[in-house]
């Protein structure tokens, strides 16, 4: 749609007019024209992820497990959400058990009062 990262989403003052009320900064928001450069650009994204994916010799999007997808870290620095989010592994059933990492457990019972 046009966002630069300003971080002002909450400010009421997004220069691009996407999060913004204010009549004076909407003029250039044109969900009309917007919405053609939106769905090129999802279509790439995927496009691209499907050749990587391909390139690594996964077939499917169900093949795709927390080691296969990178964040950077710090600078120079590239974990695997395996190796990031390893606090939150569980096994099978553990959360139907009553067991598992706190911060999941809280989670899972809260939504399934």
């Amino acid at each position: 749609l046009g966002c630069i990262q300003a971080l002002k989403c909450n400010t009421n003052t997004c220069p691009t007019g996407i999060t913004t009320q204010n009549r004076d900064l909407v003029w250039g928001l044109d969900p009309a024209s917007k919405q053609v450069r939106v769905a090129n650009f999802h279509r790439e994204t995927v496009k691209s992820c499907l050749e990587i994916m391909e390139a690594s010799g996964i077939n499917s999007w169900g093949e795709i497990r927390p080691h296969h997808v990178g964040i950077r870290v710090g600078q120079g620095q590239v974990k695997n959400y395996e190796e990031v989010f390893e606090h939150m592994k569980v096994s099978k059933g553990e959360l139907l058990e009553g067991r598992g990492p706190q911060p999941l457990l809280h989670l899972y019972n809260n939504n399934n009062k």
